[in-house]
């Protein structure tokens, strides 16, 4: 059995495009599936600022409805792609929002936001197994949520 293992794809569709993949059995996304430059960019921003004593800058509804439809649009993307080559076991990234953090992002901002998890859940040949084991031709996968370790930020 050939196993695709790749993560911190962060978007590039481009390069996923390029990873061979003839005879591939089953393909393992292990987070950070989705292009995050301006979320980053809204958040090192702030960061700067903080370190010069200033306020943080805060975004607007459409700024910040724009960051998240960046990692929402490319995280689908590169998904629906590589579901046609093989079967995709994906647990979430710190890039990724998890459904019930979208609700609160969509009422913190008042606008309306996708649910990127409901929308993998519900493509075919797709599954997320974040916190969950999974079984695929007699062997046994876990996935672990992500966790955040900010140690490198500073």
């Amino acid at each position: 059995m050939k196993i695709l293992a790749i993560g911190d794809v962060h978007g590039n569709i481009s390069t996923v495009k390029k990873i061979p993949h003839k005879g591939i059995d089953l393909i393992l996304l292990t987070g950070d599936i989705g292009k995050s430059d301006l979320l980053r960019n809204m958040y090192f921003k702030n960061l700067k600022r903080i370190k010069k004593g200033l306020t943080k800058k805060e975004y607007s509804p459409l700024e910040r409805k724009k960051a998240f439809m960046e990692v929402h649009n490319s995280t689908l993307e590169v998904v629906n792609y590589l579901r046609k080559i093989a079967p995709v076991y994906l647990i979430s990234g710190n890039v990724e929002c998890s459904n019930q953090e979208v609700r609160g992002e969509a009422r913190e901002i008042g606008r309306k936001l996708p649910l990127t998890f409901l929308a993998l859940r519900k493509m075919p040949n797709v599954r997320v197994i974040n916190n969950r084991t999974a079984n695929f031709k007699g062997v046994r996968i876990g996935g672990l949520k992500f966790f955040v370790d900010v140690n490198w930020v500073q």
